[in-house]
């Protein structure tokens, strides 16, 4: 799961330099803290799988400054 958090963010352009950090994980659920290493940009990322597939949710958020 932390290789593909990892390739969406490089998917999205936001370089492959992310730390990603695992809060908590279940086989259903998980909540990540995620930083981009060059611009400091971070967050929680909230995770769910329905099926076999990881699903972000609505409830992710960017750090605050």
């Amino acid at each position: 799961m932390i290789v593909r958090t990892a390739a969406l963010y490089a998917a999205l352009g936001q370089g492959a330099d992310v730390e990603i950090e695992v809060h908590e994980e279940t086989s259903t659920d998980a909540e990540l803290f995620v930083a981009d290493t060059a611009s400091g940009d971070c967050g929680t990322v909230i995770m769910h799988r329905a099926s076999t597939e990881w699903i972000i949710t609505e409830q992710s958020q960017e750090c605050v400054d």
